[in-house]
């Protein structure tokens, strides 16, 4: 716990304090569990201890679509994602997971002790709040890629720069990155196989390896 971004700068002493004063819960979960979904109103601001989930929107036809990949240190939950009209938002565990719930009636009101944690942890949820938007930004930037070969580049070369590796293992599987990429779980794979054909990259489930070229494509 002591990793967490949400901690920085908060005195180690302060911390079981500031568990009571926020009043902080932890659940541990399966993979494939549910962890939330939306209420109707906000609960909690959600921290990702460890493992890894993904949050998923669901139209009013139960069709699914992977909106974000959360992982350890990661903030979530229905403050960032309150759905429009039909839409539902809902978080999987992808992973076996722990996630901390922090009120969020206790975040945005002070304690009467106007504790000095407080303001610290406010802060530290700015900070990852706006890592959090970056996250949407990159989506969006993906997303307007024309073309399945741009989409599918500039994702895995995000991945790729997650770990500073061009051998990496993709963090989602191939349904949800073709749902995250807004396309058909056939079309990825053929174009998958045409980039590996063509010598952009090698790939066999979700072990990629990447090769320079394939920064052409951009």
């Amino acid at each position: 716990m002591a990793e967490l971004e949400i901690f920085k700068n908060i005195d180690p002493n302060d911390k079981s304090r500031m568990l009571d004063c926020f009043c902080v819960t932890q659940k541990k979960y399966r993979a494939g569990e549910m962890i939330m979904t939306f209420s109707g109103r906000v609960n909690a601001v959600c921290v990702l201890v460890y493992g890894r989930a993904n949050g998923y929107w669901i139209d009013d036809d139960g069709n699914t679509a992977v909106i974000e990949t959360v992982r350890a240190g990661d903030v979530f939950g229905d403050v960032f994602m309150m759905p429009i009209g039909k839409i539902e938002y809902y978080v999987e565990a992808q992973t076996d997971c722990e996630v901390m719930f922090i009120g969020y009636d206790h975040v945005i009101h002070p304690c009467k002790n106007l504790c000095p944690h407080h303001s610290q942890l406010i802060n530290n949820l700015y900070s990852m709040t706006a890592k959090k938007m970056q996250q949407f930004a990159l989506r969006i930037n993906i997303l307007t890629q024309k073309g399945i070969r741009r989409k599918l580049a500039a994702y895995l070369i995000y991945e790729k720069n997650l770990v500073d590796s061009m051998n990496f293992r993709l963090s989602v599987s191939l349904t949800d990155l073709a749902e995250y990429v807004c396309v058909d779980r056939s079309s990825l794979t053929r174009e998958l196989a045409a980039m590996r054909e063509e010598g952009y990259l090698d790939w066999s489930g979700r072990e990629f390896k990447l090769f320079d070229k394939i920064n052409n494509i951009l």
